[in-house]
């Protein structure tokens, strides 16, 4: 196992501490849903400001074509997330 993928942060991260794993010589340790602040571990943070952001934007829109109710149809937005280095996972340049 070169790293082990999680959505635990740093409950799951002092888990395989506690098992004896050493992070990230033995094995890497990521997460893919990580606060924009977090700075130890490594992983995905998934852009939570930017999705408010634009769901902001969708409401506005849908108040300026005077939309009300629930929607016939889902919409869906998608903003991209972005890697996180942090120290619990190697580089690939190792």
């Amino acid at each position: 196992v070169d790293c082990i993928i999680s959505l635990h942060g740093r409950w799951r991260y002092q888990q395989l501490l506690d098992a004896g794993l050493r992070i990230p010589e033995e094995v890497g340790y990521a997460d893919i849903s990580l606060p924009a602040d977090e700075r130890l571990l490594s992983g995905v943070c998934q852009n939570s400001w930017l999705v408010g952001v634009l769901a902001v934007d969708l409401v506005i829109s849908m108040l300026h074509r005077q939309e009300i109710g629930i929607p016939k149809c889902c919409a869906y937005t998608l903003a991209e997330g972005y890697w996180m280095e942090g120290a619990t996972a190697r580089s690939l340049n190792e």
